[in-house]
């Protein structure tokens, strides 16, 4: 009569674990080979240590997804903002050679949000800069953001001895009048020591 006690004991000791886990994992990045993907409080610090983007508290369902391959990083974020933050939030500066489009810059701009909504994957279901239709994190209620503005800045910088060739795309949507949904794509790439490939 003890081994199904023990057996017992030890299947609650398994899911008691996983449990565990589960709650400790929560809200932390999921890797996926050279990418991390992460919402919430992880997808702010995640913006702040890749692209030194400090979300104010008033911005909401805040996505990020990071990925490297060999010498190219690319970030892309998306948040609901109040639409009286988005000059301030814009008007950060990375440091002394990279700078965000600024909210004066937003204009309608064909090619730079046909530009973001062709970096649609399947691993970013929130990345519909597009305006199209998706759901993510599995919500009913689908808000889909109009009259969308884009601006994007490029230019290099000195990282040692190498030089990083970036660039920021950046897309603001009305949700409502009060409302912005903000896209952003962050790219930088490491072009050698005099620019060249």
């Amino acid at each position: 009569m003890k081994h199904p006690v023990l057996g017992t004991l030890a299947l609650l000791a398994i899911l008691a674990g996983g449990l565990y886990a589960a709650w400790w994992y929560k809200g932390q990045p999921l890797e996926m080979g050279g990418t991390r993907a992460t919402q919430g409080a992880g997808a702010r610090s995640a913006l702040q240590a890749s692209m030194g983007l400090i979300l104010p508290p008033s911005a909401s369902d805040v996505y990020a997804y990071e990925e490297e391959a060999e010498r190219t990083k690319l970030v892309f974020a998306r948040f609901d903002i109040p639409a009286i933050d988005l000059p301030a939030l814009l008007d950060q500066r990375r440091d002394a050679e990279l700078t965000f489009p600024s909210a004066t810059d937003l204009k309608a701009d064909a090619d730079v949000l046909g530009q973001m909504g062709a970096q649609r994957d399947a691993r970013r279901p929130w990345w519909n800069v597009d305006g199209a239709e998706a759901a993510a994190g599995g919500s009913s209620a689908v808000r889909t953001p109009r009259n969308f503005r884009c601006a994007q800045k490029m230019g290099q910088r000195n990282s040692g001895i190498a030089k990083i060739r970036w660039r920021v795309q950046a897309c603001a949507g009305d949700l409502d009048a009060m409302t912005s949904r903000v896209f952003i794509a962050f790219s930088e790439e490491a072009v050698g020591k005099d620019g060249g490939e």
